[in-house]
């Protein structure tokens, strides 16, 4: 392997990859239980990295290395009824998975939106 193909090949990945090593915010599909909305929202990253490695000892060998990853990471649940929105952060939690925040943030959520000041779950008017 010449050490111009070499270049060439990671001057390709990172090119192909430049748009992808970011972290978005994404909205996911809205969920209805009877008159209230939820929707969802997840932080979603993309990394990737290469390197390479040229022994000038020996001219034929060469060595090169690439790997990515990405992470889904729920964020935040808007919760709509009527003309009544509340946003509910997920993150700063203090569990330790996205999976334990989640279901920490439920006692919560269920008694804001039973008191007075939030959504109210069981509506009679």
């Amino acid at each position: 392997m010449e050490n111009s193909n070499v270049k060439e090949n990671l001057e390709v990945l990172f090119e192909k990859f430049k748009n992808m090593i970011k972290v978005e915010t994404v909205v996911g599909e809205a969920v209805q239980i009877g008159d209230t909305t939820l929707v969802p929202f997840v932080d979603v990253t993309f990394g990737f990295g290469t390197g390479t490695n040229h022994n000038t000892a020996n001219k034929n060998h060469e060595c090169g290395g690439g790997g990515g990853g990405a992470k889904m990471e729920p964020s935040a649940v808007l919760v709509i009824k009527g003309d009544r929105i509340e946003l509910f952060n997920i993150k700063g939690n203090p569990y330790s998975s996205s999976f334990d925040r989640l279901i920490g943030l439920v006692p919560d959520l269920v008694s804001k939106l039973k008191s007075d000041k939030y959504i109210y779950l069981n509506d009679e008017q």
